[in-house]
C-alpha cells in the first residue's frame, strides 16, 4: 500500500516564497498530518477486522491447531472504588479515601461473533496497571483458555495476535514485546505479533 508521509516536504521547501506566506505554508502541513493520521486509522481498522474475520473463520471451519491465528483484544477499563462507610466511623482521614479497584478486560473474537468480556480484578494494594501485571493477567487468560496446556500436548499453535492501545506504561513497552518473544520461544505459538491501535483512535471490543 502506498506509504503516506507525515508531512509534505515541499510545503516546507517552499515556505520562504514570496506567492506562499509562513501561515498558510504552516496551515497546509498540519492538514498534511491530519490527513495522514486518518489513513493510517482506516489501514489500521481494515488490519484488525482482517485478523478477526479470519480468526472467526479458521474456528468456524476446524482449521488444524498448528495453523490457527488466535486474536485477542485486551486493555484496561476506568478503575472502580471499593464501596465504603468512611463518613460514618469515627477514626483517621485515611479511612475516607476509597480503595481503588482495577478492571483488565480480554476480549476473544475468535470464539465466534459475541464478543465476550473476560474481566479480571484486583486492588491497587495488590497490584499496579505497569507491563508485568498487564502480561499476568494475559497469561492468566492463556491458562483459562488451555493454550498451554494444550501447546504441551499437541505442540505449538499457528499465530497469536494481541490488540492495545498506545499506552506506553501498559501496553506499549517492552514488557509486552519480551512476552511475544517468550510465547513462541517456549512453544506456545509458532508466531507472535501486536497491533497497537493509532493514538486517538482507540475505542476497541474491550471498551
Amino acid at each position: 500500500e502506498e506509504q503516506v508521509p507525515m508531512y509534505d516536504r515541499n510545503l516546507l521547501d517552499e515556505s520562504d516564497s514570496e506567492l506562499a506566506p509562513a501561515f498558510i505554508r504552516a496551515e497546509e502541513v498540519l492538514v498534511s498530518k491530519y490527513k495522514a493520521h486518518v489513513v493510517q486509522f482506516v489501514n489500521m481498522r481494515e488490519h484488525v477486522k482482517g485478523l478477526v474475520k479470519r480468526s472467526r473463520e479458521e474456528k468456524k471451519n476446524g482449521t488444524a491447531w498448528s495453523q490457527r491465528l488466535i486474536v485477542q483484544i485486551a486493555d484496561f477499563a476506568q478503575n472502580l472504588d471499593m464501596p465504603h462507610f468512611g463518613s460514618e466511623q469515627p477514626g483517621d482521614i485515611y479511612y475516607f479515601s476509597p480503595l481503588g479497584i482495577y478492571l483488565f478486560g480480554i476480549v476473544s473474537p475468535y470464539h465466534g461473533d459475541n464478543d465476550l468480556l473476560f474481566c479480571q480484578y484486583f486492588t491497587e494494594g495488590e497490584g499496579a496497571k505497569g507491563g508485568n501485571n498487564v502480561l499476568s493477567l494475559l497469561w492468566n487468560s492463556f491458562k483459562k483458555d488451555g493454550f498451554t496446556e494444550r501447546g504441551e500436548r499437541d505442540g505449538s499453535m499457528g499465530e497469536y495476535a494481541l490488540i492495545m492501545d498506545n499506552c506506553g506504561g501498559q501496553n506499549k513497552n517492552r514488557m509486552v514485546i519480551r512476552f511475544l518473544m517468550l510465547i513462541t520461544e517456549i512453544g506456545v505459538f509458532k508466531k507472535s505479533s501486536k497491533v497497537y491501535l493509532v493514538r486517538g483512535q482507540t475505542k476497541n471490543a474491550c471498551d
